[in-house]
């Protein structure tokens, strides 16, 4: 929105000048160096590329991802391979029933052992493909919870840069309120110089500029309170110090109908709800499928080698393989299955009713936030041509308080006047943005997938 009040105003450069030194010594300016231009587009790369809260979230993702294998569905068998090395030292006092007899002291043994084995389970009830299809599910979800928290980040970011753009406009409103007080009171100074004026009228011109320079240190204190919010949500170094650029392209927005259209297909919340619901439909089929049987394949390999001082039989050494296929059907549960199968239909039912829930709020969050938009757009309109008038008013009596023709008090009521018009302005200018930035986020408008 282009700000046609800027061109509006008119200050003389020497009284811009003064206030600046005044400022400087007054310690309100705290370097002197040219500070870097922050533009809304690099604050949303920086937000998206160091927010804390992105990234948490990027990294749940990253393991939703990592996660959708055909080894973890159980398609894949598992291999074990061991070994057993083992060595012993006895005394050994054998008599037979033959009659024969074995003494020996410190007879040494030793064995080694070593297996592989393979499980696979070739069939469990389609639960293997049920599973995968779930795991795939989930990481979409982790996905769109991702472009959620993107979504819900960009959105304040944008808020908190529109609020700064606002406070440096109403510094720059009040260092042009600053500038017309001081002029009043060199006039008024003047005229008690001449013998014309009075110190009464002096005394309310320092009154009111004091009043005025407070209100700029005010407003100076919120400033940099709201660019360390920015700062945090952009996660860069405490005390860094920029500028930020006015420029703020108004988003083209679609008509109300059209627009609740792309955020019900485009909103990541309501889209990761979607994805729960399916997640829970293939829970319950999960658990349906419990009821077929269950076929599972082993195989297996076997060495052995053994030496024995003391025994009978001295050297020993055998290898061979084996394999089986089970097959398992679950008989009976004790009405658990059925439990079990009533219990997952209910958190499926659940479910849904969340996700008609989640896209009825954000049909209401639409539609609210677009009457919320048109009416701020009137208002802003109303101030705007307000404002016009109070700088009318504003310049009139400047001319007349000049000459003589209205008293000091009625200059500063016609001041007060357009101070609080163009206030208004900015925050009409204001009120119109969030609630733009509001169904952009609603819209899903600030993510790119």
């Amino acid at each position: 929105m282009r700000r046609k009040m800027m061109n509006r105003m008119s200050t003389k450069n020497v009284n811009r000048f003064v206030l600046l030194v005044s400022l400087l010594c007054a310690g309100l300016v705290t370097t002197s160096k040219a500070q870097d231009t922050l533009s809304y587009q690099k604050a949303l790369e920086l937000a998206l590329k160091n927010n804390f809260g992105i990234k948490s979230v990027r990294i749940t993702s990253q393991i939703a991802e990592n996660d959708a294998s055909f080894g973890n569905a159980g398609f894949l068998p598992d291999i074990n391979v061991t070994a057993l090395q083992s060595k012993s030292s006895t005394d050994t006092d054998m008599e037979f029933a033959t009659g024969g007899t074995i003494n020996r002291k410190g007879a040494e043994a030793t064995q080694f052992n070593a297996s592989a084995n393979l499980n696979w389970t070739l069939f469990d009830g389609f639960r293997m493909f049920i599973q995968y299809d779930r795991l795939k599910t989930m990481k979409e979800a982790e996905k769109q919870a991702l472009y959620a928290q993107i979504n819900t980040t960009l959105s304040q970011v944008s808020i908190t840069y529109n609020q700064i753009n606002r406070i440096k406009e109403s510094l720059d409103l009040l260092a042009e309120t600053i500038a017309i007080s001081r002029e009043r009171l060199q006039l008024e100074q003047n005229k008690l110089i001449i013998g014309t004026g009075s110190e009464l009228e002096v005394y309310q011109a320092k009154t009111d500029l004091n009043a005025d320079t407070s209100a700029y240190m005010r407003q100076v204190i919120q400033y940099q309170t709201v660019k360390n919010q920015l700062v945090e949500q952009l996660a860069l170094t405490p005390g860094v110090d920029f500028e930020v650029s006015d420029y703020w392209k108004d988003p083209v927005l679609p008509e109300l109908a059209e627009l609740a259209d792309v955020a019900r297909n485009q909103n990541p919340d309501v889209k990761r709800q979607t994805l729960l619901h399916k997640d829970q439909q293939l829970a319950l089929k999960s658990v349906k499928a419990e009821y077929y049987p269950e076929l599972d394949f082993n195989l297996g390999y076997t060495y052995t080698d053994q030496e024995s001082e003391a025994s009978q039989v001295k050297f020993l050494t055998s290898n061979g393989y084996n394999y089986n296929l089970t097959a398992r059907f679950n008989l009976f549960q004790g009405f658990n299955q059925s439990r079990r199968i009533q219990n997952a239909k209910l958190l499926e039912r659940l479910n849904k009713e969340s996700l008609q829930q989640v896209q009825l709020q954000l049909e209401t969050a639409v539609y609210t936030t677009w009457q919320s938009l048109q009416e701020a757009t009137s208002i802003y309109n109303l101030e705007e041509s307000n404002f016009e008038f109070a700088q009318k008013t504003l310049d009139i009596s400047r001319e007349k308080y000049n000459q003589g023709l209205i008293s000091a008090v009625e200059f500063r009521e016609a001041q007060r006047n357009w101070v609080n018009a163009r206030l208004r302005l900015l925050n009409a200018e204001y009120d119109v943005r969030i609630n733009q930035v509001d169904l952009m986020r609603l819209a899903g408008k600030f993510v790119r997938e």
